[in-house]
Protein backbone atom coordinates (compact mmCIF):
# COMPACT_ATOMS: atom_id res chain seq x y z
CA UNK A 1 0.00 0.00 0.00
CA UNK A 2 2.86 2.34 0.83
CA UNK A 3 4.36 1.75 -2.65
CA UNK A 4 1.00 2.51 -4.26
CA UNK A 5 0.77 5.70 -2.24
CA UNK A 6 4.27 6.81 -3.27
CA UNK A 7 3.50 6.15 -6.93
CA UNK A 8 0.26 8.11 -6.64
CA UNK A 9 2.04 11.07 -5.05
CA UNK A 10 4.78 11.02 -7.69
CA UNK A 11 2.16 10.88 -10.43
CA UNK A 12 0.34 13.85 -8.92
CA UNK A 13 3.56 15.85 -8.63
CA UNK A 14 4.50 15.05 -12.23
CA UNK A 15 1.07 16.07 -13.50
CA UNK A 16 1.12 19.26 -11.44
CA UNK A 17 4.61 20.13 -12.68
CA UNK A 18 3.62 19.52 -16.30
CA UNK A 19 0.44 21.56 -15.95
CA UNK A 20 2.41 24.40 -14.34
CA UNK A 21 4.97 24.32 -17.15
CA UNK A 22 2.29 24.33 -19.84
CA UNK A 23 0.37 27.24 -18.34
CA UNK A 24 3.47 29.37 -17.70
CA UNK A 25 5.32 28.85 -20.97
CA UNK A 26 4.38 31.43 -23.61
CA UNK A 27 3.48 30.48 -27.16
CA UNK A 28 6.49 29.51 -29.24
CA UNK A 29 7.69 32.10 -31.79
CA UNK A 30 6.50 29.85 -34.63
CA UNK A 31 2.91 29.77 -33.35
CA UNK A 32 2.50 33.25 -31.85
CA UNK A 33 0.81 36.05 -33.78
CA UNK A 34 3.69 38.56 -33.67
CA UNK A 35 5.13 40.17 -36.81
CA UNK A 36 8.69 39.10 -37.69
CA UNK A 37 10.97 41.90 -38.90
CA UNK A 38 13.91 39.78 -40.08
CA UNK A 39 17.53 39.53 -38.93
CA UNK A 40 18.38 42.92 -40.43
CA UNK A 41 16.54 44.55 -37.53
CA UNK A 42 19.17 43.13 -35.14
CA UNK A 43 22.33 43.40 -37.25
CA UNK A 44 23.33 47.02 -36.72
CA UNK A 45 26.81 47.65 -35.29
CA UNK A 46 25.23 49.47 -32.34
CA UNK A 47 22.79 46.62 -31.74
CA UNK A 48 23.97 43.00 -32.02
CA UNK A 49 26.25 43.36 -35.04
CA UNK A 50 29.40 44.58 -33.29
CA UNK A 51 32.62 42.96 -34.52
CA UNK A 52 33.92 42.51 -30.97
CA UNK A 53 32.17 42.10 -27.61
CA UNK A 54 31.44 45.35 -25.84
CA UNK A 55 33.13 45.88 -22.46
CA UNK A 56 30.82 46.49 -19.50
CA UNK A 57 27.75 45.43 -21.47
CA UNK A 58 25.09 43.07 -20.12
CA UNK A 59 25.32 41.17 -23.43
CA UNK A 60 28.22 40.87 -25.86
CA UNK A 61 26.52 42.88 -28.66
CA UNK A 62 28.20 40.72 -31.33
CA UNK A 63 25.52 38.01 -31.32
CA UNK A 64 24.52 38.59 -34.95
CA UNK A 65 28.11 38.18 -36.14
CA UNK A 66 28.56 34.99 -34.09
CA UNK A 67 25.29 33.62 -35.50
CA UNK A 68 26.20 34.51 -39.07
CA UNK A 69 29.75 33.12 -38.97
CA UNK A 70 29.61 30.20 -36.52
CA UNK A 71 26.06 29.07 -35.90
CA UNK A 72 24.71 26.20 -38.07
CA UNK A 73 21.23 27.75 -37.71
CA UNK A 74 22.33 30.52 -40.08
CA UNK A 75 23.04 27.91 -42.78
CA UNK A 76 19.81 25.98 -42.25
CA UNK A 77 18.04 27.35 -45.34
CA UNK A 78 21.11 26.95 -47.54
CA UNK A 79 21.21 23.27 -46.54
CA UNK A 80 17.90 22.78 -48.35
CA UNK A 81 19.61 23.57 -51.65
CA UNK A 82 22.14 20.75 -51.35
CA UNK A 83 22.14 17.55 -53.41
CA UNK A 84 21.40 15.58 -50.25
CA UNK A 85 18.29 17.66 -49.52
CA UNK A 86 17.19 17.31 -53.13
CA UNK A 87 17.33 13.52 -52.82
CA UNK A 88 15.45 13.50 -49.51
CA UNK A 89 12.74 15.71 -51.02
CA UNK A 90 12.50 13.37 -54.01
CA UNK A 91 12.11 10.38 -51.69
CA UNK A 92 9.30 12.20 -49.90
CA UNK A 93 7.57 13.06 -53.17
CA UNK A 94 8.11 16.79 -52.65
CA UNK A 95 9.21 19.47 -55.07
CA UNK A 96 12.15 21.67 -54.12
CA UNK A 97 13.14 21.23 -50.47
CA UNK A 98 13.74 24.98 -50.19
CA UNK A 99 10.10 25.62 -51.07
CA UNK A 100 8.42 22.79 -49.15
CA UNK A 101 6.69 23.86 -45.90
CA UNK A 102 7.64 20.52 -44.33
CA UNK A 103 11.30 21.50 -44.70
CA UNK A 104 11.03 25.25 -44.22
CA UNK A 105 9.23 24.91 -40.90
CA UNK A 106 12.51 23.94 -39.22
CA UNK A 107 15.13 25.14 -41.72
CA UNK A 108 13.86 28.73 -41.71
CA UNK A 109 11.69 31.16 -39.79
CA UNK A 110 8.68 30.00 -41.79
CA UNK A 111 5.95 32.18 -40.34
CA UNK A 112 2.91 32.97 -42.54
CA UNK A 113 3.23 35.73 -45.14
CA UNK A 114 0.94 37.98 -43.09
CA UNK A 115 3.48 37.93 -40.26
CA UNK A 116 6.48 38.92 -42.40
CA UNK A 117 7.55 42.56 -42.46
CA UNK A 118 9.15 44.23 -45.49
CA UNK A 119 12.73 43.44 -44.42
CA UNK A 120 12.00 39.77 -43.65
CA UNK A 121 13.77 37.16 -45.81
CA UNK A 122 13.03 33.45 -45.59
CA UNK A 123 16.53 32.79 -46.93
CA UNK A 124 18.03 34.02 -43.65
CA UNK A 125 17.37 30.57 -42.21
CA UNK A 126 16.79 30.07 -38.51
CA UNK A 127 17.37 33.65 -37.42
CA UNK A 128 16.93 35.81 -34.35
CA UNK A 129 13.14 35.80 -34.23
CA UNK A 130 12.93 32.03 -34.75
CA UNK A 131 13.95 31.77 -31.11
CA UNK A 132 13.36 35.20 -29.59
CA UNK A 133 9.94 35.81 -31.13
CA UNK A 134 8.56 38.36 -33.56
CA UNK A 135 10.24 41.66 -32.67
CA UNK A 136 7.56 44.12 -33.69
CA UNK A 137 6.07 44.17 -30.20
CA UNK A 138 9.21 44.23 -28.07
CA UNK A 139 11.89 45.88 -30.22
CA UNK A 140 10.95 49.42 -29.20
CA UNK A 141 11.26 48.61 -25.51
CA UNK A 142 14.41 46.59 -26.18
CA UNK A 143 16.32 49.44 -27.85
CA UNK A 144 15.00 52.21 -25.62
CA UNK A 145 17.79 51.82 -23.09
CA UNK A 146 15.19 52.07 -20.34
CA UNK A 147 14.17 48.42 -20.08
CA UNK A 148 15.68 45.42 -18.36
CA UNK A 149 15.27 41.82 -19.50
CA UNK A 150 12.08 41.33 -17.51
CA UNK A 151 10.44 44.25 -19.31
CA UNK A 152 11.56 42.88 -22.67
CA UNK A 153 9.96 39.53 -21.84
CA UNK A 154 6.81 41.27 -20.66
CA UNK A 155 6.68 43.05 -24.03
CA UNK A 156 6.85 39.73 -25.91
CA UNK A 157 10.49 38.57 -26.04
CA UNK A 158 10.52 34.78 -25.72
CA UNK A 159 12.15 33.78 -22.38
CA UNK A 160 14.97 31.54 -23.65
CA UNK A 161 16.66 31.81 -20.25
CA UNK A 162 13.88 29.71 -18.68
CA UNK A 163 14.86 26.02 -18.85
CA UNK A 164 11.45 24.58 -19.69
CA UNK A 165 10.60 27.28 -22.21
CA UNK A 166 13.97 26.83 -23.87
CA UNK A 167 13.64 23.04 -23.93
CA UNK A 168 10.18 23.29 -25.47
CA UNK A 169 11.49 25.72 -28.10
CA UNK A 170 14.55 23.70 -29.11
CA UNK A 171 12.80 20.35 -29.11
CA UNK A 172 9.98 21.67 -31.29
CA UNK A 173 12.39 21.14 -34.19
CA UNK A 174 15.07 18.85 -32.80
CA UNK A 175 12.46 16.30 -31.75
CA UNK A 176 9.17 17.63 -33.16
CA UNK A 177 5.86 18.74 -31.70
CA UNK A 178 2.24 18.92 -32.84
CA UNK A 179 3.00 21.85 -35.14
CA UNK A 180 6.24 20.50 -36.65
CA UNK A 181 6.08 16.74 -36.70
CA UNK A 182 9.32 14.86 -37.37
CA UNK A 183 7.98 11.56 -38.66
CA UNK A 184 9.49 8.16 -39.27
CA UNK A 185 8.69 8.81 -42.94
CA UNK A 186 11.06 11.80 -42.99
CA UNK A 187 13.86 9.84 -41.36
CA UNK A 188 13.24 6.90 -43.68
CA UNK A 189 13.66 9.22 -46.66
CA UNK A 190 17.25 9.82 -45.58
CA UNK A 191 17.07 12.80 -43.23
CA UNK A 192 20.19 12.92 -41.02
CA UNK A 193 19.89 12.01 -37.40
CA UNK A 194 18.70 14.86 -35.20
CA UNK A 195 21.43 15.93 -32.82
CA UNK A 196 21.56 17.93 -29.62
CA UNK A 197 20.40 21.52 -30.16
CA UNK A 198 22.99 24.07 -29.04
CA UNK A 199 23.43 27.48 -30.70
CA UNK A 200 26.90 28.87 -31.31
CA UNK A 201 28.26 30.74 -28.32
CA UNK A 202 26.47 28.56 -25.75
CA UNK A 203 28.97 26.42 -23.88
CA UNK A 204 28.23 22.80 -22.90
CA UNK A 205 26.98 22.32 -19.36
CA UNK A 206 29.61 22.04 -16.68
CA UNK A 207 28.60 23.72 -13.44
CA UNK A 208 26.09 25.95 -15.25
CA UNK A 209 27.76 29.15 -14.09
CA UNK A 210 28.62 30.36 -17.60
CA UNK A 211 25.18 29.75 -19.09
CA UNK A 212 22.12 31.98 -19.21
CA UNK A 213 19.90 30.53 -16.49
CA UNK A 214 22.89 29.12 -14.61
CA UNK A 215 22.65 25.69 -13.03
CA UNK A 216 18.89 25.59 -13.62
CA UNK A 217 19.50 25.38 -17.36
CA UNK A 218 21.91 22.51 -16.89
CA UNK A 219 19.28 20.73 -14.82
CA UNK A 220 17.09 20.80 -17.93
CA UNK A 221 19.81 19.06 -19.92
CA UNK A 222 17.85 15.82 -20.00
CA UNK A 223 15.12 17.67 -21.87
CA UNK A 224 17.50 19.28 -24.33
CA UNK A 225 19.74 16.28 -25.01
CA UNK A 226 17.21 13.91 -26.54
CA UNK A 227 18.69 11.71 -29.24
CA UNK A 228 17.35 8.76 -31.14
CA UNK A 229 18.83 5.43 -29.95
CA UNK A 230 21.34 3.71 -32.19
CA UNK A 231 20.17 0.40 -33.68
CA UNK A 232 21.97 -2.66 -32.36
CA UNK A 233 22.59 -4.03 -35.85
CA UNK A 234 23.16 -2.01 -39.03
CA UNK A 235 20.49 -2.56 -41.67
CA UNK A 236 21.42 -4.15 -44.96
CA UNK A 237 23.45 -7.18 -45.91
CA UNK A 238 26.01 -5.00 -47.70
CA UNK A 239 26.47 -2.50 -44.88
CA UNK A 240 29.96 -3.79 -44.00
CA UNK A 241 31.36 -2.87 -47.42
CA UNK A 242 31.76 0.79 -46.56
CA UNK A 243 31.87 2.92 -43.40
CA UNK A 244 28.57 3.25 -41.58
CA UNK A 245 26.90 6.50 -40.78
CA UNK A 246 27.17 7.36 -37.10
CA UNK A 247 23.61 6.21 -36.43
CA UNK A 248 24.35 2.74 -37.75
CA UNK A 249 22.94 2.66 -41.27
CA UNK A 250 23.64 3.95 -44.76
CA UNK A 251 20.72 5.91 -46.10
CA UNK A 252 21.26 4.64 -49.65
CA UNK A 253 21.26 0.94 -48.64
CA UNK A 254 18.38 -0.68 -50.58
CA UNK A 255 17.61 -3.05 -47.70
CA UNK A 256 17.35 -0.12 -45.31
CA UNK A 257 15.02 1.76 -47.62
CA UNK A 258 12.84 -1.30 -48.06
CA UNK A 259 12.51 -1.64 -44.28
CA UNK A 260 11.39 1.95 -43.99
CA UNK A 261 9.14 1.60 -47.00
CA UNK A 262 7.24 -1.17 -45.26
CA UNK A 263 7.14 0.54 -41.88
CA UNK A 264 6.29 4.05 -43.07
CA UNK A 265 4.32 3.16 -46.19
CA UNK A 266 6.74 5.23 -48.23
CA UNK A 267 7.42 4.52 -51.87
CA UNK A 268 11.08 5.34 -52.37
CA UNK A 269 12.11 6.04 -55.97
CA UNK A 270 15.03 3.89 -57.03
CA UNK A 271 17.94 5.81 -58.50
Amino acid sequence: MRAIGVVAVLGWLTASFSAHAQTNTPALPFTSTSIHLGVSSCSGSSCHGALEPWPNSTVQQNEFVVWQEKDPHAKAYKTLMSAESKRIAKNLGLGNAYEAPMCLDCHADNVPEARRAKGFQITDGVGCESCHGGAVEWLGVHVSGQADHAKNVAAGLFPTEQPLARAKLCLSCHLGDKERVITHRIMGAGHPRLGKPRPAGVEPCRDGSSLPGGADLCNARSLLAVQRPKPKEPHGKNSSEEPHRRDGWRRDDPDHLEVHQREADLTVPRR
